[in-house]
């Protein structure tokens, strides 16, 4: 497999308020990255960074944009499988940011297809793995030199053990067992663990005792690195959200709410203002609106209503340009192409507009996440697992303090 290409010269480094650090992934080929695992372990107990999971490019451009500091990406070996095409985009949409990418955990049955599982994520583009893997699996990531992230607390993919989707590490018992798993992590040869809904004061006494880079979701404040998905963040989905998550914008909401239609709509009536009344002026008035653009908001709900990616949104503006040209006015090809000269790109002003409209909000939804994790307003007592305090004089006692 090829990596993706990254300059095909050995970069400067950029310094500066963001520096970036050049590297050379596992297929020989040369990047700029904002974070490597030795700076990202060197920050253990310094200071916290932030890290979120996106789900297709438009989101990982805006977290890069925002100044988050790391990313986990699904990948895949699986070629019919989206999460392997969307890995390799969601790189190229975020070429800087330091990515951990996550291995499914079904699709390895072996040692062996274990290590290839993982060579292939790093040759498309990734600085680390993340996996759910038993030990001996991890162990040989490590010794091949693949940096390798567990997983402890609520896994779940494995929440049968522990009870259900449900908070680990309320009791002492839960508690030794995840410091237990942590250990053996450590003695595999990970570097670093994602730590899922652990109870507040628990998850702090656990990344002080560790030396892996603890990522905490729902786990409070007390991992190394503040751990949510995109979509949370970006209320970009139907609720209920996790209890540990925040949004910082609704997308949802604006996506199927009437504000970002009227905009675009406004904007739909200047270009047509602009563009006819230049062109026949001896036809154009101001019921010419009613006539060049769709009687109702049928289309508008259709094309913004039920998309979930900026591909379909295209998409969608395309249907909108056919529909538009079945209309009198508009049934000349040679009017429409002309008129999409006019706009200045192919997928339309409409899609361009709304595209970037939800650009600028989520750029600005990941920059309040990462200001509220820096000050240390998030998470906040609303989206954390608290234990009494006999329970984590119970759990230092039983490990030896």
């Amino acid at each position: 497999m090829a990596s993706i290409p990254d300059d095909p010269v050995v970069p400067p480094p950029v310094t500066g308020d963001r520096p970036l650090t050049r590297v050379m992934n596992m297929a020989g080929a040369y990047g700029l990255r904002n974070h490597t695992v030795k700076s990202i372990r060197d920050l253990k107990g310094v200071r916290q960074l932030v890290e979120i999971l996106p789900f297709f490019p438009g989101e990982a451009a805006a977290a890069e944009a925002a100044g988050i500091d790391t990313m986990k990406v699904r990948f895949s070996r699986d070629e019919s499988r989206n999460e392997r095409q969307s890995a390799f985009h969601i790189r190229e949409a975020a070429p800087h940011t330091f990515m951990s990418f996550v291995l499914p955990l079904t699709e390895v049955t072996s040692e062996t297809g274990a290590l290839r599982a993982a060579f292939d994520a790093m040759e498309a583009g990734a600085d680390a793995i993340m996996c759910q893997f038993g030990l001996p699996f991890v162990e040989v990531l490590a010794k091949a030199g693949v940096p390798v992230q567990g997983h402890v607390g609520l896994v779940p993919r494995k929440s049968t053990w522990t009870g259900g989707l449900r908070a680990v590490g309320k009791t002492v018992d839960e508690a030794v067992n995840i410091h237990r798993d942590l250990k053996d992590l450590e003695n595999a040869g990970a570097w670093a663990a994602e730590c899922e809904v652990i109870p507040a004061p628990i998850m702090r006494e656990l990344s002080a005792r560790t030396t892996l880079v603890t990522a905490s979701i729902g786990s409070g404040s007390g991992g190394d690195i503040q751990f949510l998905f995109a979509q949370d963040i970006l209320g970009d989905g139907e609720p209920p959200f996790p209890r540990h998550a925040k949004r910082y914008c609704n997308l949802h909401e604006m996506r199927q709410g009437p504000g970002l239609l009227r905009e675009v709509r406004k904007l739909w009536d200047e270009e047509m203002r602009k563009l006819w009344a230049k062109r026949m002026p001896e036809w154009w008035d101001e019921k010419a609106l009613s006539r060049l653009a769709p009687r109702d908001l049928e289309w508008e709900s259709d094309m913004y209503g039920r998309v979930d990616d900026d591909d379909r949104l295209m998409q969608k503006t395309r249907e909108v340009i056919r529909k538009l040209s079945r209309y009198p006015i508009m049934s000349n090809e040679r009017v429409l192409s002309d008129h999409l000269g006019h706009m200045g790109d192919s997928r339309f002003i409409l899609g361009q507009y709304a595209w970037g409209k939800m650009q600028e909000m989520r750029i600005a939804a990941f920059r309040k996440f990462v200001a509220e994790v820096r000050i240390g307003a998030f998470p906040g007592p609303e989206h954390v697992v608290d234990v009494d305090r006999d329970v984590v004089d119970g759990f230092l006692e039983a490990i030896g303090g």
